[in-house]
């Protein structure tokens, strides 16, 4: 008896773990009710596994509503990864509004994974009949379910999607107060990455540990073998030295997301952030644990023509079924800006469409350009040329491509073939960006920024005085600013006051106070027609001629306030600077000034010059001319007389 009741006792207890077990892995796919609408709708749900499982659950628990209204053959089809498992029904019938669906053992693989569940709702059978209305609904409840073992909810944070997560939030970047330029700096392109994606960049502050708030719902902290930090932070890093190269891990702290990046190595921090800022690096991360003894390396390429399946992009095919498709070109390093891109799109038709009422349009960073397919043929690909001006379409930033097929879908409800109107485009087809002769210029000047920078083959170093939160605001705005379309640029951080002017072995941009420059103090802003008292923000840029390869640029403020952006903003000016600009100010009344005029009157003086003195030679020439004709007059007329007499 005693012993039957020990079996009991032992089962319940069992069955109850493995239940508690089963709850305690099962994920919500919605938190609100997801209602899909029309004859054909999908809804998608992605989850990550950080390493592969041999065992335990692997479930799909959907519990659904639908409009009473639907009939035979309305359904929907559940799919892992685009392989199809299973085809629920759907009719006005249906009493039982849930399903259980085991999963395959793919689910359990390592890396990311898509759930989708594809609704087809029909409201009346029959040809030409109009099912995209209010009625065809069909709701997928918050009680639905995914139980795999190991599974990360697609809200958590994983490398896979921290980014959009980090920036969308409020985000602390938090750095030690004694920590290294090699910290500071990768800590500063951390910070300029996530600002960039964000809509509210002042949301994102990188801060030193003492002028922390603990306000933000995300922390990222760094750390190398000497780095000390105080006892509120010792929570968010890891106790034990890192004894990896590079240790990235993300995990939930005191109710905040953390991202804690470490090394053993000093100085390799800054290098380490290829890893989140290289889309062909970035893209390969998952799960929530990085640990590399070794960072990959990467072949710059300067290559004047980017074909699309070297991006990598699969060839595309447009239909009213997939009417537009978006990808992302990174610009090659070294182009000319004052002549056209040639975009070359490799395309074919299908037999049904009608390219006249058809059009491809392809919008370049908002810039909208029309192709006709009139010429389009069915049996062989055709090339269009598109000429891009790249004053249109700012290439200082990467390129955001978006194909869109407008006029293939009929409105028509007794047209069922319209998935038949497609046009492909081929992955051979390629962007061929102008190539730069040479960055050696005359006269550098301030709208050549940030191309310059970017395009020299010698290093960056940016120059501050010290470490503060105002420097530290000033850097990742300057950071930010100097992004363009072929990446992050490569600076390197230097926290001295020195400023070796005959070194021309790395550019340098100087921040920091207006007095730390002896070029630009009040005689040299009075001669260049600025006022002295009323400047609050200077740039000035010399160097990169033919004498001499490094670039020297200052941005100085009298203000010691600046917020987060301000200096973004003024750097932002500087390409938009016309002519041979070298110096610019922001005063105090917000009003933005450069002594633009200042070289087109010397400019204007030195053409007047030359006009003068070809007007003076040109006279003299037609004087001496009138002289010889007037001699050559009076010798005929003497003559002449001698021979009447």
């Amino acid at each position: 008896m005693k012993r039957n009741k020990l079996v009991l006792l032992l089962t319940l207890f069992t069955l109850f773990s493995v239940v508690g077990l089963q709850n305690a892995q099962a994920k919500t796919i919605t938190k609100d009710a997801e209602t899909l609408y029309g004859k054909e709708a999908t809804f998608q749900y992605n989850y990550d596994l950080p390493e592969t499982k041999t065992s335990g659950d692997r479930e799909l628990y959907l519990q659904w509503d639908q409009s009473e209204l639907l009939k035979k053959p309305s359904a929907f089809t559940i799919q892992l990864d685009q392989e199809n498992l299973k085809t629920i029904p759907l009719d006005a019938s249906n009493t039982k509004k849930e399903v259980t669906v085991k999963l395959p053992k793919s689910s359990q693989k390592k890396g990311g994974h898509t759930v989708k569940i594809l609704f087809s709702g029909v409201l009346k059978e029959g040809v030409c009949v109009d099912q995209n209305t209010s009625a065809n609904w069909f709701t997928i409840l918050p009680t639905s379910k995914l139980k795999v073992e190991g599974a990360v909810e697609n809200n958590q944070a994983t490398f896979s999607n921290f980014s959009a997560q980090f920036s969308n939030g409020k985000t602390d970047v938090v750095i030690s107060d004694d920590a290294s330029e090699d910290t500071v700096n990768a800590a500063t392109i951390m910070t300029s990455k996530l600002q960039r994606a964000s809509e509210h960049p002042n949301r994102i502050q990188l801060v030193q540990e003492k002028d922390w708030k603990k306000q933000g719902d995300h922390v990222i902290a760094f750390t190398e073998p000497k780095t000390t930090y105080n006892k509120d932070m010792k929570a968010f890093v890891p106790k034990d030295q890192s004894k990896a190269l590079i240790q990235a891990n993300l995990k939930n702290v005191k109710g905040k997301t953390v991202l804690a990046i470490s090394t053993n190595k000093e100085g390799s921090l800054a290098k380490s952030m290829m890893l989140f800022t290289e889309p062909q690096l970035f893209n390969q991360l998952s799960g929530t644990e990085l640990s590399m003894d070794q960072l990959p390396e990467i072949t710059e390429s300067d290559s004047a023509d980017v074909k699309f399946k070297n991006i990598p992009l699969a060839s595309q095919t447009l239909s009213n079924l997939a009417e537009q498709s978006a990808f992302t070109v990174y610009i090659p390093k070294k182009i000319d800006q004052e002549k056209d891109i040639q975009l070359q799109l490799k395309l074919k038709k299908s037999a049904l469409l009608d390219v006249k009422k058809t059009e491809l349009i392809v919008t370049i960073n908002g810039t909208p350009f029309a192709v006709k397919l009139n010429d389009i043929q069915s049996t062989a690909l055709t090339t269009k040329t598109i000429a891009i001006d790249p004053k249109q379409i700012d290439v200082n930033q990467p390129l955001n491509i978006q194909l869109k097929l407008n006029g293939a879908q009929s409105l028509d409800p007794c047209k069922t073939t319209n998935h038949n109107n497609w046009l492909y485009i081929s992955n051979d087809s390629q962007f061929s960006f102008p190539q730069l002769e040479s960055t050696e210029t005359e006269v550098v000047k301030l709208n050549d920024f940030p191309t310059l920078f970017n395009q020299s083959d010698i290093p960056t170093i940016v120059q501050v005085p010290k470490i503060d939160q105002q420097q530290l605001i000033q850097i990742v705005d300057l950071y930010r600013a100097s992004y363009t379309g072929y990446g992050q640029p490569k600076f390197t951080l230097a926290i001295n006051n020195k400023v070796d002017e005959s070194d021309d072995k790395a550019n340098r941009i100087l921040l920091g106070d207006l007095d730390r420059n002896p070029f630009l103090q009040k005689d040299a802003l009075l001669k260049a027609g600025f006022i002295p008292e009323n400047a609050e923000i200077l740039a000035s840029i010399d160097g990169a001629s033919k004498n001499k390869k490094a670039i020297d640029l200052q941005i100085l403020s009298t203000n010691k306030n600046l917020k987060s952006g301000e200096l973004y903003k003024f750097i932002q000016q500087m390409p938009q600077v016309k002519n041979n600009a070298t110096v610019m100010v922001k005063s105090n009344n917000e009003q933005i000034f450069s002594n633009e005029q200042q070289v087109r009157d010397d400019v204007k003086d030195d053409n007047g010059v030359k006009n003068s003195n070809q007007i003076s030679n040109t006279a003299l020439i037609l004087t001496f001319v009138g002289l010889i004709l007037l001699i050559i007059v009076i010798v005929y007329f003497i003559t002449a007389r001698r021979k009447k007499k």
